[in-house]
């Protein structure tokens, strides 16, 4: 009889899907970024015990001692220093599925939330033996305990009173006990390392319990001793005889796993979001696995309010002990990258070596780990997919000895639930060998490659480009591997660069296959990752924000590069980023107390030279970026000053303050700045190129002459910034192509009708010469496109220029003296003819709520009579 193998079918058909999708394009670049779409089939597997074949596991187990000295394994070290707060390590990752969380108050599990403990020894067979800290009360717990740093300092408390006692007890043995090996060999008052010989392990483990059970006389934390043991993936069964003592154990608390794969080796199985959705209950939580938003993995709430998923998915488990936490997930490659840093590189890129030298040295070498461990999990991307069924169970009354993993599942129930719902998503290999890890495989490549050229070209310099596109990458890689953003706050960003797979407005979800949005759609203007990944210091965020507009503009002509300095100088002069009085700086009297005069030249040659801007200044690093830009600082400053037209500057004076060059301001007074005989007019060239843009749009019938008026008779805001930022050697109709490029992007951003296709024609030309990323790197052109512009990209004027100019308006006039005759007629004639009524919605008029500014109204006797006019009686007296 032939038997349906639906895998084989379905993941053929999903197979095809993705490589139809990824070989129409010649690069990953181009299928990453492109919009389309991925279809990928789950299916039912009518007949599992042909096609599936299942392996059991021990994955995990935690054992609660009443008395440690019923543990039988071999311990022969003890570490119990005199602790410290940072000394200790959080424990609630070990507790929060070994305790039966439904006996907990919302209160009791904040709480224990911030349980704290540390390892006492290690145990034969790779266990570890700790010392944990936790809430005495489930319900009402102290409110202490709900504050970390107080949670820390209690416990440090408790646990040093467990050294002292055990101490004690060492010194005050019996002649008899002191005679034993183990004392003859150490210092009873030095238990940091602690050597445990064999034939004194119970009465050293019985001292142990005696100084934990007089230390626990605190009525709202106690200490509690715990073995365990994770990610052994034991097939073979466990003897708990072998480690502990039945009567001394409180719980016990396995991991046991069944992991389901296809006797073909060149089929994968992943879970499927479509048939888990139905079975799982709403209190747990599915995230995407592999970039995919079909595939997923599930895990069940950690909370109070117990376990809520479906008869049918619970069949599937033993009935021995209580299943406190399940799990169903892809046996992928996804080791956590254990470091502070959620975004190592393009913190790197970002960080612009601003920070503390220690501090720049861990970021460098933690990005180069972050590159090694994703390059390393890509490697690991070879293996047959399955899918693991992972479940808790915990044991506290009747402890079995012998644990099976094997014996804690029903295949049975197993075989039903893969038949009649649709919970698995098969991809199959082709003949070649193509098929879905190729792909990942190629897709991580490109993403971890493009991750190492940003940070290798661009770490130090915050550029903006660099700085997203490696913020980006780090998403999508989060996403493949751990199935979300590693930090919540970020999952709005991951919807805007199309990373985030359960977001219907993400490029990811709508492709069904991950995929990378323009990485500029984050932000609306030139701005920064989120800072509160690499520093929580706000002045050190504002010193990031404050030299990452230099960043941008390194490229650009001395005078851009040169205006964003002087910023750079005035943010830290002012110590502050916003509301710089540069308009004052430009004006015919100084903004403060004036006390001399400057020649341009010697003052910038003092900026550039003078070693007197140390942290948390920022000139001296800005100072450093414009050098390896290939730029003489003296020269930007120079053209800087004459770019932004200063007249006065801070007085700064420079002093040596212990050793140490500073710069010194005192907030009040100013200088004047000159450029002695030269005097820059550039008015008469902007007005001439001016008129000749508007001649070269009309000739070229770009825009109507009637729309030029106002611009020949007012000009154009952005012409004299443009000008001035356009390469000297650039002249001629080249010249005249680019102005007349860059003023009909302001006539479209002024919301003036421009012909696009004589546009796209007058692009191609110039192109070969001046293209729009160079103007986008002499900061003329922006990197936000412009909107519903079709069949052509055109690139906004950069922020920086001017674009809406208006012309002047008629002065106002007070108005006169309202007047109204006594006799008012209305003449026909005045009146206009509306030919039709129908059309026209009648005014709704509302009462006026402020009088004008022109007039004034006395009370009436009325209101007078509503208030107390004497100034004799208080206001408690009148009312």
């Amino acid at each position: 009889m032939d038997v349906p193998d639906e895998l084989h079918d379905v993941g053929i058909d999903n197979t095809t899907s993705l490589l139809d999708a990824f070989e129409k394009f010649s690069s990953v670049q181009e299928f990453m970024h492109a919009d389309l779409y991925v279809g990928l089939h789950s299916t039912t597997v009518s007949y599992p015990h042909h096609f599936l074949q299942y392996k059991f596991d021990l994955d995990g187990l935690v054992i609660e001692f009443e008395k440690l000295q019923g543990l039988l394994g071999g311990l022969h070290h003890i570490f119990l220093p005199r602790f410290k707060a940072p000394l200790l390590k959080p424990h609630y990752h070990m507790l929060k599925k070994h305790e039966d969380l439904t006996k907990y108050s919302p209160d009791g599990i904040r709480a224990l939330k911030n349980t704290v403990g540390h390892t006492l020894g290690y145990v034969d067979g790779g266990y570890y033996l700790l010392l944990t800290v936790v809430p005495s009360d489930r319900t009402a717990p102290d409110t202490r305990l709900f504050r970390k740093d107080l949670y820390n300092i209690l416990a440090t408390e408790l646990l040093n009173e467990v050294t002292g006692n055990f101490r004690q007890l060492l010194s005050n043995l019996s002649p008899k006990d002191m005679s034993r090996p183990t004392i003859q060999k150490q210092v009873s008052h030095d238990t940091r390392n602690y050597h445990v010989l064999l034939q004194d392990s119970q009465f050293i483990q019985n001292l142990l319990d005696q100084a934990i059970e007089k230390a626990n006389s605190c009525y709202f934390i106690k200490v509690k001793v715990f073995l365990n043991q994770f990610g052994q993936k034991d097939p073979e069964p466990l003897e708990l005889s072998d480690l502990a003592n039945p009567s001394s154990v409180r719980s016990v608390s396995v991991h046991m796993a069944c992991k389901v794969v296809a006797r073909d080796p060149d089929t994968h199985v992943l879970f499927s979001r479509f048939g888990l959705q139905d079975i799982v209950g709403l209190r747990g939580t599915l995230f995407s696995t592999l970039g995919m938003h079909e595939a997923t993995n599930f895990q069940t709430n950690l909370d109070h309010t117990g376990l809520d998923v479906s008869d049918d998915l619970m069949g599937v488990l033993g009935k021995e002990g209580k299943v406190t936490f399940l799990q169903l997930y892809v046996d992928s490659p996804h080791a956590y990258v254990q470091m502070p840093f959620k975004h190592p590189v393009s913190g790197a890129i970002v960080a612009c070596r601003l920070s503390h030298p220690q501090y720049q040295t861990s970021l460098l070498s933690r990005a180069i780990s972050y590159l090694n461990h994703m390059r390393d999990l890509q490697d690991r991307l070879v293996c047959q997919m399955g899918c693991r069924i992972e479940q808790v169970v915990r044991f506290e009354d009747e402890i079995p000895m012998l644990i099976d993993p094997s014996a804690h599942f029903d295949l049975k129930s197993l075989h039903f639930l893969i038949a009649e719902r649709p919970i698995l998503l098969p991809f199959k290999n082709t003949v070649s060998g193509e098929g879905l890890l190729p792909v990942l495989r190629k897709v991580i490549r490109y993403l971890t490659d493009t991750l190492k050229q940003e940070y290798y070209t661009s770490e130090g310099v915050a550029r903006f480009d660099a700085s997203w596109k490696a913020f980006q990458c780090e998403l999508a890689l989060e996403e493949l591997f751990y199935g979300r953003p590693l930090s919540p706050l970020d999952f709005q960003l991951s919807v805007s660069l199309g990373t985030n797979t359960v977001s219907d407005k993400s490029l990811t979800n709508q492709r069904g296959f991950l995929g990378l949005a323009p990485h500029s759609n984050a932000t609306s203007e030139e701005t920064t990752p989120p800072l509160h990944h690499w520093t929580r210091d706000e002045l050190q965020k504002m010193r990031i924000e404050r030299i990452f507009p230099l960043c941008q503009v390194l490229d650009a002509a001395p005078s851009v590069t040169g205006a964003a300095l002087i910023r750079v100088l005035l943010g830290d002069l002012y110590k502050r980023n916003t509301e710089l009085p540069l308009s004052s700086l430009c004006g015919d009297s100084p903004p403060g107390r004036l006390i001399g005069a400057l020649s341009l030249e010697e003052f910038c040659k003092d900026l550039a030279t003078k070693d007197s801007f140390p942290a948390p200044n920022t000139f001296a690093r800005a100072r450093i970026l414009v050098e390896k830009a290939g730029k003489d600082v003296n020269s930007c400053l120079l053209q800087g000053f004459v770019e932004e037209k200063f007249t006065f500057f801070p007085a700064m004076k420079f002093r040596d303050v212990r050793g140490t060059k500073k710069v010194w301001w005192n907030g009040k007074d100013f200088v004047q700045v000159h450029l002695g005989d030269q005097q820059l007019s550039p008015l008469t060239k902007v007005a001439a190129m001016t008129l000749q843009a508007c001649m070269e749009i009309e000739r070229r019938s770009l825009a109507y002459s009637r729309t030029l008026e106002k611009y020949r008779d007012h000009g154009m805001p952005w012409m004299e910034k443009v000008l001035s930022r356009l390469p000297t050697g650039l002249r001629g109709d080249i010249l005249l192509q680019v102005v007349t490029f860059v003023s009909c992007v302001g006539l479209i951003m002024n919301g003036d009708f421009v012909d696009y296709n004589h546009l796209r024609d007058l692009l191609a030309r110039m192109g070969h010469v001046m293209s729009q990323a160079q103007l986008q790197k002499l900061q003329i052109l922006s990197r936000f496109n412009l909107p519903r512009i079709y069949n052509v990209l055109i690139w906004k004027i950069h922020e920086s220029i001017p674009v809406r100019g208006l012309p002047p308006g008629p002065k106002w006039h007070k108005p006169p003296a309202p007047h109204k005759p006594e006799d008012e007629t209305v003449h026909p004639e005045d009146v206009q003819a509306v030919d039709d009524q129908d059309g026209i919605r009648p005014m709704v008029q509302s009462p006026a709520l402020c009088l004008p500014a022109n007039s004034s109204k006395h009370w009436t006797l009325l209101e007078e009579s509503l208030v107390n006019l004497d100034p004799l009686v208080k206001l408690d007296q009148a009312y």
